[in-house]
């Protein structure tokens, strides 16, 4: 089919942007601690900023820029989240990513397919009913375990697989791909 290769393509995509992503952390966090010795006074004016933002007076601000500085790996973390609103994604294993991706799209490309097989024969409607079925009943289990409206998270999965399902439909028909 037209959208297997993308599809293919999921692993790989998800390996090389935790990578990256993972990469650029490590880089902006070796140009800061770089910044930390070399320009001590400029980050903690930098510091003092953040407090200052979030309503301390001169007096708080001072003597928690005092204890943060007095640790270098706590004033790295808090320039990095808070300066540079970047998160550690040093747990993040590009691998593992990966495989999770792969596995979800040979998942969400087989489920359609389980229509057609039991009927044995080609039958859209019905690979489309299940496959919304089962986004739904996903969507639902994501508001359990996230503590959301399983309702709500229900349809909202439902709606956007709905939505790329018809993307897939509008560009296979643009294509002239026949069914």
């Amino acid at each position: 089919s037209m959208s297997s290769p993308p599809r293919r393509l999921f692993p790989a995509v998800a390996f090389t942007s935790t990578k990256a992503s993972k990469d650029y952390y490590e880089s902006e966090k070796i140009r800061e601690l770089k910044e930390i010795e070399e320009l001590p006074e400029t980050e903690k004016e930098e510091i003092m900023e953040i407090f200052r933002k979030w309503g301390f007076n001169e007096k708080e601000c001072t003597e928690l820029c005092d204890k943060f500085c007095s640790n270098k790996e706590a004033w790295l973390a808090l320039m990095m989240q808070h300066e540079l609103h970047l998160e550690d994604s040093s747990a993040k294993n590009p691998i593992k990513s990966g495989i999770i991706v792969g596995l979800s799209a040979f998942a969400g490309s087989i489920i359609p397919l389980i229509p057609i097989v039991l009927l044995n024969r080609v039958a859209l409607i019905e690979s489309l009913v299940f496959s919304l079925a089962v986004l739904f009943i996903g969507g639902m289990l994501e508001g359990k375990l996230t503590t959301k409206s399983m309702l709500k998270s229900g349809i909202t999965i439902a709606f956007i697989g709905g939505l790329a399902a018809l993307g897939g439909f509008a560009v296979g028909w643009f294509f002239g791909v026949q069914a």
